[in-house]
């Protein structure tokens, strides 16, 4: 079997694998935090090869899925949160909404990838959802838990430079 088709069939299988070790043994990644935003980079730089700018400029014409996407994204997962307030502290739930409504991950351009999906529209999702941000973020946290929270866009904005822009642009 070959790796790429095996890697298909187990992904879950080995994310699962690595959250526990994670969450069992948090010393063992410790030692590769320096070099995080250079390995997330080059997942990007790697999942980027496959996308080409016209496919990106061709999902913009029909942004209503992509806006719909977002949606989802950003307002159903807290939208359940917010159902289960009466079971959860105080804690846990700000920590649930934070954590809710924040943009989606840079992986899921790997993971379409990986996965023979759209990787296109998969990084121009995740790159509408980090722009949107430090907007974003702080509103939802107040509309669902009713407190404010300070995020610095400036820091914001040249982490998702270094992490989705610059890996593709090297890929182009």
């Amino acid at each position: 079997m070959e790796f790429r088709k095996f890697l298909k069939e187990h992904i879950w299988f080995i994310v699962f694998i690595a959250i526990l070790i994670s969450f069992g043994f948090p010393e063992m990644g410790l030692p590769l935090e320096p070099y995080l935003p250079y390995l997330l980079m080059g997942l990007m730089f790697f999942s980027c090869l496959n996308i080409h700018l016209k496919d990106i400029f061709k999902e913009l014409k029909v942004f209503k899925d992509e806006a719909m996407t977002l949606g989802i994204i950003h307002l159903v997962s807290p939208l359940f949160v917010l159902l289960l307030k009466p079971f959860l502290s105080d804690e846990l739930f700000l920590g649930l909404i934070i954590a809710s409504v924040m943009s989606s991950g840079m992986s899921v351009v790997f993971l379409s990838n990986l996965y023979e999906g759209i990787a296109s529209e998969a990084l121009l999702i995740t790159s509408l959802s980090n722009l949107l941000s430090p907007i974003s973020v702080p509103f939802l946290v107040f509309i669902f838990a009713r407190t404010s929270i300070a995020i610095d866009p400036i820091a914001m904005g040249l982490t998702m430079l270094k992490l989705v822009i610059v890996p593709l642009g090297l890929a182009m």
